[in-house]
């Protein structure tokens, strides 16, 4: 419990405050230990911090993809992998780089994209399952979150990871999905689907 305090403390003293996280920042190899706490820790050090997402290092990097791999999908994971990639409304080419390249070299069991036909009809249960019972620790969560990833990775015309991502999650699966009957709107947000005409998808 007080091991949980001091996390909590520690977050709070970093937000909003680029000063503090700069001060943290000297000290990150502290939180380069797997647990989902040290990822939001980290995650709240970087926020909103531009010069700080520019000194990211790849080290950083491969260590919260490496936790996904040993500790399960964690969206906490992803969701500092999403904050260093676009900070203060700016896309960060290295950052979208080296996240790109490190989700690339990854096992299957982080990339869970559900990207095939075979496992079309598992998706489709999982929204079904989802719009009864929204649940925020579940692997179709963590699905949404790491689609997010990939299109933050993308934007700003990056053409590097936009080839990457289209090999990932082809146009016409994404379409098949988007435009299924069940899919929920989750799915269809703007942000993790932008390579799609956005009049195509009010269509449905």
């Amino acid at each position: 419990k007080q091991w949980y305090q001091r996390r909590v403390r520690v977050q709070a003293f970093v937000r909003n405050n680029s000063q503090n996280q700069n001060i943290l920042y000297q000290s990150m190899d502290r939180f380069l230990v797997p647990g989902v706490n040290e990822a939001v820790t980290a995650t709240s050090i970087f926020r909103d911090n531009v010069q700080l997402c520019l000194y990211v290092t790849d080290t950083i990097i491969q260590h919260f993809v490496r936790c996904i791999e040993s500790d399960g999908l964690h969206v906490e994971y992803l969701v500092f992998l999403q904050t260093v990639v676009k900070s203060e409304g700016q896309f960060l080419r290295k950052c979208q780089d080296i996240v790109m390249q490190e989700l690339l070299q990854a096992g299957d069991e982080v990339m869970l994209l559900y990207n095939d036909r075979q496992s079309f009809n598992q998706l489709v249960q999982l929204m079904t399952e989802y719009r009864e019972h929204p649940t925020p620790h579940s692997p179709l969560h963590y699905h949404i979150q790491l689609v997010h990833l990939l299109s933050a990775c993308t934007e700003g015309k990056n053409v590097y990871t936009e080839i990457k991502c289209h090999s990932l999650l082809p146009l016409d699966e994404i379409v098949h999905i988007a435009t299924h009957q069940d899919c929920i709107p989750e799915i269809k947000k703007k942000d993790s689907l932008h390579h799609i005409p956005q009049p195509l998808l009010r269509r449905y």
